[in-house]
């Protein structure tokens, strides 16, 4: 006969209690009749997932909506200072003006006092020089009666009458010296002082306009095949050494078709000063290149050696030869 146990009293259990109902068997223990009535009836609670998940996202969701609207108030961001305005260039050249305006006025004025000063300390000079001359002539006459009825005492005291005079005019005159050196002292800062606002006021001379010749020049040294081409027929419609010389150069491009374009120009233009370039360009490896450097030669020294663009490489050889050697008496003839 099997026997239970009661897991909270720990008392045996009759068969026939768990038969009529009144022990019970919860989540795998027994519990006698009077436990049963003691403890509750147990039931499991089962977590809502679902519901937590959702009270998860409204939380979130509120959370990011409440940073959202008071984001400004709780991170303000530093706004960006307007920075300053650039003064218009009119405004400048118009306060530059009216500044050389008033130096000039200024300059104007202290000229005018310094010249009052000059002429009053003129003025005074001339008068102490008169009555210095004055004195003079009264001495001299002093002298030449000095016997008759003349006292030495009147003589002594036009002496040194004259005497202070003379000192009181030199006076004057270093005064006068002093005044003038202060003038052009003054005349020479003002001068300075007016310099840069002449020199900004001043436009700056238009720089000189780059030739089309030298654009075209310039051109040559493009990366790309086709502007090089362009330059090369852009430049056939000048003349001039510069403009040779430039074709020249173009006998040793990478593309042919610039190449031969330069020696057919060449050729037109008859220029001798080619003509080793020409006789080089004899071996290029491209056929059209190679008549068009023919072509030219004949155009320009009036003969021909049998060099055809088809032969083989060693009649081709044998050719070239004859046109360096025609070639280079031609330079030593010159």
């Amino acid at each position: 006969m099997e026997i239970f146990f009661c897991s909270h009293c720990s008392q045996s259990i009759p068969l026939k209690d768990i038969q009529s109902g009144m022990a019970e068997l919860r989540r795998g223990k027994y519990l006698c009749a009077t436990c049963k009535e003691v403890t509750p009836a147990y039931r499991e609670k089962r977590q809502n997932f679902a519901a937590m998940y959702l009270g998860i996202f409204l939380v979130g969701t509120l959370v990011v909506l409440g940073y959202l609207i008071f984001q400004e108030d709780l991170f303000p961001a530093s706004r960006p200072e307007k920075a300053p305005a650039s003064p218009d260039r009119k405004v400048i050249l118009a306060s530059l003006e009216k500044l050389g305006e008033d130096i000039e006025k200024e300059s104007k004025t202290t000229r005018n006092q310094m010249t009052a000063g000059l002429s009053l300390f003129d003025e005074r000079l001339s008068k102490q020089e008169a009555s210095l001359t004055l004195a003079m002539s009264r001495i001299r006459i002093l002298q030449e009666n000095t016997g008759k009825g003349i006292t030495s005492e009147d003589f002594t005291g036009l002496k040194k009458r004259s005497e202070s005079q003379s000192r009181e005019l030199g006076a004057l005159r270093t005064e006068i010296d002093r005044v003038r050196k202060l003038v052009e002292s003054l005349r020479a800062e003002l001068k300075v002082a007016a310099k840069p606002a002449a020199k900004e006021v001043t436009r700056p001379e238009p720089r000189p306009e780059v030739s089309e010749v030298d654009r075209w020049i310039a051109q040559l040294g493009a990366d790309k095949p086709g502007k090089r081409f362009e330059a090369v027929v852009g430049l056939n419609l000048f003349k001039g050494p510069r403009v040779v010389q430039a074709l020249i150069g173009c006998l040793k491009d990478e593309d042919f078709f610039i190449r031969r374009t330069a020696a057919e120009d060449l050729g037109e233009r008859k220029a001798r000063v080619a003509a080793p370039a020409l006789v080089k360009a004899l071996g290029d490896e491209d056929e059209t290149v190679r008549d068009a450097a023919v072509k030219a030669l004949r155009k320009i020294t009036g003969k021909s050696f049998g060099f055809k663009s088809r032969a083989s490489a060693r009649e081709r050889a044998r050719a070239a030869a004859k046109w360096r050697n025609h070639v280079a008496g031609l330079l030593k003839k010159k």
